[in-house]
């Protein structure tokens, strides 16, 4: 498969330079909507951030809860963004590479909450990657993970760090499948050459 990151660019980048985030918010609009959680992992799969967030503009959310599972009781005393702001931006601050599933979703939200623009460093969306490589369109997470049977273990969907190991799979398997067509381009090239 030939995705925007090479499996020699991604092995290039220091596990630890890798950022892997999810957010689990209110509803579908940065302006109207509240983040209620925000987790992220760095390429080796070490938590870096996992934090539910006090929201200002709802006080309930119940279609997002629906899906989401998270009650307003449960952010009732979580930390507010402005006691956030500057871990989250110093975790972006660090990253070589930012890897989301739906990242102009996440990063719609972490620009208007955290004044962090995380197009700024380079990114890999792993929900588009994927959409273009199967030709699959607005595809899920968990049909991604299914396709490269994530086991979710305790863990479940729509909880953000659940996600975002979710997504750090997925993504490898991407790298994995980049660097198996690279050996092929390899091997071709060599026959041609010796034929």
């Amino acid at each position: 498969m030939k995705y925007s990151l090479s499996y020699e660019e991604y092995m290039s980048i220091p596990p630890g330079r890798i950022v892997v985030f999810d957010t689990e918010t209110t509803g579908f609009s940065e302006k109207n909507d509240d983040l209620l959680q925000f987790s992220a992992i760095d390429g080796n799969g070490s938590t870096l951030l996992n934090t539910y967030l006090r929201p200002e503009k709802k006080q309930s959310w119940p279609g997002a809860m629906r899906v989401n599972q998270i009650t307003p009781q449960m952010v009732r005393y979580a930390p507010t963004l402005r006691e956030m702001t500057e871990t989250v931006r110093d975790l972006f601050d660090r990253a070589e590479l930012i890897v989301a599933f739906n990242n102009e979703f996440d990063g719609r939200f972490v620009r208007e909450k955290f004044g962090v623009e995380i197009f700024d460093t380079r990114n890999f969306d792993v929900m588009k990657e994927w959409a273009e490589a199967h030709q699959a369109k607005w595809p899920k997470l968990d049909a991604a993970a299914l396709y490269y049977r994530y086991d979710w273990g305790s863990d479940r969907a729509h909880d953000s760090l659940s996600d975002t190991r979710a997504t750090l799979w997925g993504f490898r398997k991407m790298m994995e499948e980049s660097m198996e067509d690279s050996l092929l381009n390899e091997q071709g090239t060599l026959w041609a050459f010796m034929e």
